[in-house]
């Protein structure tokens, strides 16, 4: 596993060179691609209280279990 790393890391030297990120036609096109993700994903708000809405029901659905769970055994 260390050794995948290891030749990731080399095989990706090239995108850490300094010389190819002082070029100005680099930060431009970093730029417009980084304004056309937010462009596209407006929806994130959204997704984050959908997924927060489904954490808090499978919690009380965990919840809900074990006290039901607790009480079988008093009866």
């Amino acid at each position: 596993m260390a050794t995948d790393m290891y030749l990731e890391m080399l095989t990706n030297t090239n995108l850490l060179d300094a010389h190819t990120w002082a070029s100005p036609d680099v930060w431009t096109s970093a730029l417009e691609i980084q304004a056309r993700r937010k462009r596209r994903g407006g929806g994130g708000l959204f997704v984050f209280i959908i997924g927060g809405i489904c954490c808090l029901l499978v919690v009380a659905a965990i919840i809900f279990g074990i006290y039901k769970l607790a009480n079988r055994n008093k009866d």
